[in-house]
């Protein structure tokens, strides 16, 4: 009834897909290399001061250097690729939706030359990008059906990111226990404790608390939005708003997914190969 579900498996539509995807596994390329300098890193660190004593105070240097680079460097690479991420994605959905594009939000369209060259360089295949939005909105009127993908936009979106944050901090608990274990084993007196165990384990610790919480609070912030999207289909489907001032306030909330998308931090691509799809 509103074509959203053939439309979306139609070249241009997956053309941003795949532009999409291309982006969001560089940006996660990034997040890597801050896992690695913030675990792996530390870690090895860790195991190499127990074994190798006049090695500590360099890893406790080495420590602090990945921080500092972390949080100027690295992380401000991550902006930039989400903020890209955020406008192909809000592309794909105005096109997609019949939603108008709000510049005063959004600013600019992503240059289309840099469309074609992440879409080109995407190489996953198509698998994990067809049927975006459920097959459920096919018989629903188009101003009903809009409302349906937003909501499952911050659904998917939640879910990833409550998956993620338990997953960190689980990871972070396990890993530094595990490396307490081993002091105490290895009888460490304090002084050694802080410098082998606890200073290497710093920048895994300070990166695991800021991700959770970050995580966290966007997850939060999703299910406020999604609980006035459920209100508002509440009203829609009553027939409480009529079309035109429906069409308003999807823009006003598809402006407030928007909004999470481009300041949200980015979701795992570990939580999204287990959800089984990009997002």
């Amino acid at each position: 009834m509103n074509g959203i579900v053939e439309r979306q498996n139609s070249s241009p539509f997956l053309r941003l897909l795949r532009a999409r995807a291309h982006i969001y596994m560089g940006a996660g390329r990034i997040q890597w290399i801050q896992f690695a300098l913030s675990v792996v890193v530390p870690m090895i660190g860790a195991i190499a001061g127990i074994i190798w004593v006049e090695t500590r105070p360099w890893i406790g240097v080495l420590a602090l250097a990945i921080t500092i680079y972390d949080v100027s460097w690295l992380d401000g690479m991550q902006r930039r690729k989400l903020g890209t991420l955020a406008k192909v994605a809000e592309q794909f959905d105005c096109e997609l939706l019949g939603l108008p594009w709000n510049a005063f939000t959004v600013g600019k369209y992503v240059d289309p030359e840099t469309i074609d060259a992440a879409a080109s360089g995407w190489s996953g295949g198509d698998a994990y990008l067809m049927d975006w939005y459920p097959q459920q909105v096919r018989a629903v009127v188009p101003y009903l059906a809009r409302i349906i993908c937003q909501q499952a936009n911050l659904w998917y979106d939640s879910k990833l990111r409550r998956m993620y944050s338990t997953f960190l901090i689980a990871g972070a608990v396990a890993i530094f226990g595990a490396l307490s274990v081993i002091g105490i084993i290895l009888r460490l007196s304090v002084e050694d404790f802080a410098v082998t165990i606890l200073t290497p384990s710093a920048p895994m610790i300070i990166w695991s608390i800021r991700e959770y919480y970050r995580h966290r609070d966007a997850a939060e912030a999703n299910e406020i939005i999604k609980a006035e999207a459920e209100a508002f289909w509440d009203r829609a489907a009553s027939g409480a708003f009529l079309e035109d001032a429906c069409a308003r306030r999807s823009r006003e909330l598809q402006d407030a997914i928007f909004v999470r998308r481009s300041s949200n931090p980015l979701n795992s691509p570990l939580t999204t190969m287990l959800s089984g799809s990009v997002p």
